[in-house]
């Protein structure tokens, strides 16, 4: 009994370090566009970057949160992370523009990175929240092929 206990703690901790190992990949990749993408003027050059950004900026916030919801007790971890990653794509367009209104005060924010909230704020949201499903079906995808992560 005690044996079957620590096999299953063992095993929980190898999920775990999958998931994170995962978290932080999609966060590296989504550090790597933004940064490529700034550094390039991409924004400027080539406005419709702000999609793959935001996807990928969904992908690494889903995974980081499921990661983090992995270990409780929460019953439904698909539906509650998609829901924590549309509250913080929600949260992150209400403080870029929030930032955009108190640093247009100060300095001179370049054309091509002024928001305008409903419109590209509402887009920027649903396409982060698609990055997160994408999120969840790479999780179940991984789940289903090496039977390595336990999510159900």
């Amino acid at each position: 009994m005690k044996k079957k206990l620590k096999d299953k703690t063992k095993e929980h901790k190898v999920q775990r370090n999958n998931l994170l190992l995962l978290a932080l990949l999609s966060v590296i990749v989504f550090l790597a566009i933004e940064l490529f993408s700034r550094i390039y003027e991409l924004y400027k050059y080539y406005p419709p970057i702000d999609i793959p950004t935001h996807i990928f900026g969904g992908i690494a916030l889903a995974t980081l949160l499921f990661y983090i919801i992995f270990t409780t007790s929460i019953k439904n971890k698909i539906k509650f992370t998609l829901l924590l990653t549309f509250i913080g794509a929600c949260i992150w367009e209400v403080f870029e523009s929030l930032e955009e209104l108190i640093v247009s005060n100060f300095f001179e924010i370049p054309e091509y990175l002024h928001d305008v909230f409903f419109w590209d704020g509402f887009a920027d949201i649903i396409i982060t929240s698609l990055g997160g499903i994408i999120a969840i079906l790479l999780i179940n995808h991984i789940k289903n092929k090496t039977d390595d992560i336990k999510i159900l």
